[in-house]
């Protein structure tokens, strides 16, 4: 619900702030007094236009804020997409107006886009009264009520999975004929590639390995020459290392017969005498191994060639690997694209009737209780004062192009014949009404008395109730055109449907203010060259008195007073 408001230098208020109850809240005031001006400001905190032109004259800014207490909406209404906004049950709601520059908008502190504040007025709040405001004046809304009163939450949940499955096969559909034309009109390089690939067939680090071998081919002569001449000073030669180290071990051995002291170098003599055989063992291999040959050379060169043109088109060998396998599968992809197409669109027109069936069961559902619905609104308009009226429920359906459209946007099939799809069905709907006698009912929206919407309002939310999960209704204008016995059908119906919403309701009725759970009066007040609006919360005594000055003008009567003590009461035990 919300707790409370807090107004500063908007329009000709200077500061005021109001804390709200549950249950029914009541403006009065005089005409004029400022009273729709504290209904504008909540308006204007929940994303409506703004303008500097709202500042109060002298001022810098205007400043509304809002308090809402979520505590016992959260589980009606779905807040998810303001999580990041949200910590605990407390929601404020801030709205600034510079004398220059763009309004700055607050969730808890955060500045957000003003749309923010708009998407948190869809659920929170409805405008009762006033044209400019009428969300129940929309198609879409319009709808949603008689969803609700059809109570095809269900159905609805149903049929929005379906449509969900259905965009789906559409965006794959979509995303294979994308992919089929682009493949068909690489087709023939893929081809190329894959015999350019079929032919060479590398293997990994090929070129590599081919590399290191033509450098050692290549400079066959050279290495051999040099080889040989390693092979002799280490091994073979008179004065190799090897001869040089065996004449150093029997001068040892000789040495060692007047010093023991040689004997400690014995063992690391052998050792350098076996790693030099061995050194020259993998010598004398590696000059085996050179085998100089033109003409393996010129095909190691055509190889290493065809290597290096697959690693510039393919970045390496590996890609080129891993690149054959994907083109081969991109080829088969082309080959079988028709038949994949062909079964997606089956299961496309397949899905498409089974969102038909769902959306005619919702329909029917729809019609069905339309006519109950007209019929409890007109019942419940006649007690409130509107006794001639006529109430229908229009449906539209649009018809989609068949085959050409199905494939690119989700539709809906019903005995062959195409419907274009919305979130909800295949339907929207119209409110017709008409309050005079001998005029046809005509859309909701044309109806020109903001009091009788105010009561057409009243009575379609007093039938919805239970169903409906926006926790605030503010009611302008309710009582317009209205008095006497009426005037207290339509308390009794604010009093009533005020124990499922919170309601603010600004008249001139006392009937309507005797029904209030917490009264306010708003009141103008002329000051020596300004003039600023006040407002309070008014105890149980002054709220008698305020009836009472409602009843019977500025002079207050004992009988007034009489008068408003008897009316709290009598709406207090209806």
């Amino acid at each position: 619900m919300l707790k409370s408001i807090y107004i500063k230098n908007f329009a000709i208020i200077e500061e005021v702030e109001l804390e709200f109850s549950s249950g029914l809240n009541i403006l009065t005031g005089e005409t004029g007094a400022g009273k729709s001006i504290i209904v504008d400001a909540i308006s204007i905190a929940f994303g409506e236009r703004a303008s500097s032109d709202l500042i109060r004259n002298g001022a810098n800014k205007s400043i509304v804020e809002c308090i809402f207490d979520l505590s016992n909406i959260k589980d009606k209404v779905d807040l998810s997409s303001f999580d990041e906004y949200l910590d605990g049950n407390e929601l404020i709601i801030r709205r600034e107006i510079p004398i220059k520059g763009n309004s700055r908008s607050f969730i808890n502190d955060t500045p957000v886009p003003t749309s923010k504040l708009r998407e948190l007025s869809d659920l929170l709040i409805d405008f009762l009264g006033q044209h400019e405001h009428q969300t129940l004046l929309y198609s879409s809304k319009q709808l949603r009520i008689l969803d609700n009163f059809a109570e095809n939450h269900s159905l609805i949940s149903e049929y929005q999975q379906v449509l969900t499955e259905l965009t789906e096969l559409i965006y794959h559909l979509k995303e294979y004929n994308s992919k089929r034309d682009s493949l068909f009109d690489k087709k023939d390089d893929i081809i190329a590639k894959i015999n350019l690939l079929n032919r060479v067939n590398p293997s990994p680090n090929e070129d590599e390995e081919i590399n290191a071998k033509l450098k050692k081919i290549e400079n066959a002569e050279f290495l051999s020459s040099l080889a040989n001449e390693l092979y002799n000073v280490v091994f073979d030669g008179d004065f190799s290392c090897y001869q040089q180290l065996h004449r150093a071990k029997k001068i040892i051995d000789n040495l060692s017969k007047y010093d023991d002291k040689f004997n400690e170098y014995d063992a690391e003599i052998n050792s350098i005498a076996i790693s030099l055989k061995e050194f020259s063992v993998f010598v004398k291999s590696f000059l085996d191994s050179i085998d100089f040959n033109p003409l393996e050379i010129e095909q190691l060169r055509e190889r290493y060639s065809e290597l290096k043109k697959i690693i510039r088109q393919f970045g390496s060998l590996e890609n080129a690997i891993v690149a054959r396998q994907t083109l081969r599968q991109e080829i088969e992809l082309i080959d079988k694209f028709d038949e994949k197409i062909a079964e997606i669109k089956d299961k496309i027109v397949e899905k498409s009737r089974q969102l038909g069936n769902i959306a005619q069961k919702i329909d029917a559902r729809r019609k069905e209780k339309s006519i109950k619905l007209s019929s409890e609104i007109v019942e419940k308009l006649k007690n409130l004062g509107i006794e001639k009226a006529q109430f229908e429920v229009s449906f539209t359906q649009s018809s989609a192009n068949g085959f050409e459209e199905i494939f690119e946007q989700p539709c809906a099939i019903i005995e062959d014949n195409f419907y274009k799809t919305f979130s909800s069905g295949i339907s929207h709907c119209e409110f017709l009404i008409s309050t005079n006698p001998g005029f046809s009912v005509q859309p909701l929206k044309n109806v020109a008395s903001g009091g009788e919407i105010s009561r057409i309002m009243l009575a379609i939310k007093s039938i919805i109730a239970k169903a409906d999960n926006i926790p605030l209704l503010i009611f302008d204008e309710i009582d317009t055109g209205i008095s006497g016995k009426i005037a207290q059908k339509v308390a009794q119906e604010m009093k009533e449907l005020s124990k499922f919403h919170q309601i603010i309701a600004i008249t001139h009725l006392p009937q309507v203010a005797a029904a209030g759970d917490r009264n306010f009066i708003v009141e103008k007040i002329p000051l020596l060259d300004d003039t600023i609006v006040r407002s309070k919360a008014l105890n149980a005594e002054e709220k008698v008195k305020e009836i009472a000055k409602m009843l019977s003008g500025e002079k207050i009567s004992e009988y007034a007073i009489k008068n408003a003590r008897e009316l709290i009461k009598s709406v207090a035990y209806e």
